[in-house]
């Protein structure tokens, strides 16, 4: 039980580091004077889950820019079309002016978002 939770907060350690080291560091400070195997189990399952979760974020970014070709963008949108509700996601055409992207600008286009 504690290394799934501890696996679990490892990889939640990715988004929000200070309240999973501070729950940790009270965990290790409460069972380390009677269970030292707890604190060890704790701190290798912390461990693990953040490299694991790290790993899979690191994965999923790549692929996302290889995929897009320029990364994370920003734009200014007009809506073009109204918003309809098409197989269980509402859709909408924009057209995007002054786009950023990681991998420089882009040109203006319709984008349906």
């Amino acid at each position: 039980m504690v290394l799934g939770c501890a696996l679990v907060a490892g990889a939640l350690a990715w988004v929000a580091p200070f309240w999973v080291a501070a729950s940790a560091l009270a965990f290790v400070v409460l069972v380390r004077s009677r269970r030292f195997a707890f604190a060890l189990v704790a701190t290798l399952g912390l461990v693990v889950g953040f490299v694991r979760a790290k790993a899979a974020v690191d994965v999923q970014e790549q692929a996302r820019v290889t995929s897009t070709g320029k990364g994370r963008c920003t734009a200014r949108a007009r809506v073009a079309s109204s918003p309809i509700w098409l197989h269980g996601a509402v859709r909408w055409d924009a057209d995007l002016s002054n786009v950023e992207c990681d991998g420089g600008s882009a040109p203006a286009l319709r984008a349906r978002l």
